[in-house]
């Protein structure tokens, strides 16, 4: 009786607005566990948009299943139930904006292990900035989710997860303070890809130094990052970050190649300091001759006075043209071994940058 019920969405519909239906059903404990368990009842329903809307808006209805451990686990568990979920962004929505629903399910460990433990539902909840942003920006759900250390472990080992969380301060702190939790994070590509292609995300996260600080270590995280301006011009502003990047080649190799960045790096003096006690990072820029053109124009500090000096680095295509197209004039970094040596073996031609602090201050 109940599978031509389900599959046909138009005898469905009254039972879900009818709430004294739905009380009955949810509260009897036999009725409701039949139902979960019966994965073919339960894909009918969540594949009618209309049943789903209906349900996830009826305030009622939706407290009264999440409430019931039973009834959760063996719909987190079902695959086939959380990818037909997810992929409806209308349910996504108005499920992460009911702060009710959201705390149930943060509270309940069985449910997180179960979600977090299911790569399908975290990629596709990490493509959709929507679902993410909204999450985010719910604090109460992410303080219990980062507080509660056995949904927070498991939901950090799972690299696709960990997204949502730089855009909470207290959270994003809890996150970077946990080397597994960071590593995980940094070492996965997919994530890094999908934050920086996310501008509110990424300039989130360049605020935050702690975060910036682990990223900059990832040379895949570093690649990504130089092609979104605005980051860059966060990232440079903050002296932390600068030094971090500055000490590491492989993310200086690969910022010189954009000239939005080399320009905002060439107003700063801190980063500009830093940079020449780096001589792996030296050697480098002065082969790249319209980087070195381009420091000249740093005579004044404020960037906002050089209107009349300098246009957008978009404008400058009659001066320098892409980095890709240098290949001529020189070559990939990596074989430039004959010609300087690591930056770690300079100890006797410069001194470590920190030791330097002095001759910076002055």
């Amino acid at each position: 009786m109940a599978l031509p019920t389900t599959n046909h969405s138009k005898m469905a519909l009254p039972t879900i607005n009818d709430s004294k239906i739905a009380k009955t059903a949810t509260y009897n404990r036999k009725i409701a566990q039949t139902t979960t368990n019966d994965s073919k009842i339960a894909l009918p329903t969540v594949n009618d948009s209309k049943i789903a809307l209906t349900a996830t808006y009826n305030h009622k209805i939706a407290q009264t299943t999440t409430n019931d451990s039973n009834i959760a686990q063996t719909a987190t568990n079902d695959s086939n139930i959380v990818l037909t979920t997810t992929n409806d962004s209308k349910i996504a929505l108005t499920t992460t904006n009911d702060s009710n629903i959201a705390l149930t399910t943060t509270n309940d460990s069985n449910i997180a292990l179960s979600t977090t433990n299911h790569s399908n539902i975290a990629l596709t909840t990490t493509y959709n900035s929507k679902i993410a942003l909204t999450t985010t920006n719910d604090s109460k759900t992410a303080l219990i989710a980062t507080y509660n250390h056995k949904i927070a472990l498991p939901t950090s080992n799972h690299s696709k997860i960990p997204l949502p969380t730089i855009n909470d301060n207290k959270r994003a702190q809890t996150a970077t303070n946990d080397s597994n939790i960071a590593q995980t994070a940094t070492n996965d590509s997919n994530i890094v890809l999908t934050t920086t292609n996310d501008s509110k995300i990424a300039l989130t996260a360049t605020n935050d130094s702690n975060i910036a600080l682990t990223t900059t270590n990832d040379r895949k995280i570093a690649l990504t990052t130089k092609y979104n301006r605005n980051i860059a011009q966060t990232t440079t502003n903050d002296s932390k970050i600068a030094q971090t990047a500055t000490n590491d080649s492989n993310i200086a190799l690969t910022t010189k190649y954009n000239s939005n960045i080399a320009l905002t790096s060439t107003y700063n003096s801190k980063i500009a300091l830093t940079t020449t006690y780096n001589s792996k990072i030296a050697l480098n820029t002065a082969y790249k001759s319209n980087i070195a053109l381009n420091t000249t124009y740093n005579k004044l500090r404020n960037v906002n006075n050089h209107n009349s000096e300098r246009t957008n680095a978009d404008n400058y295509n009659t001066e320098l043209t892409n980095a890709d197209n240098y290949n001529t004039e020189l070559t990939n970094a990596d074989n430039y071994n004959t010609e300087l040596t690591n930056a770690d073996n300079y100890n006797t031609e410069l001194e470590n940058a920190d030791n330097g602090k002095a001759n910076t201050d002055k």
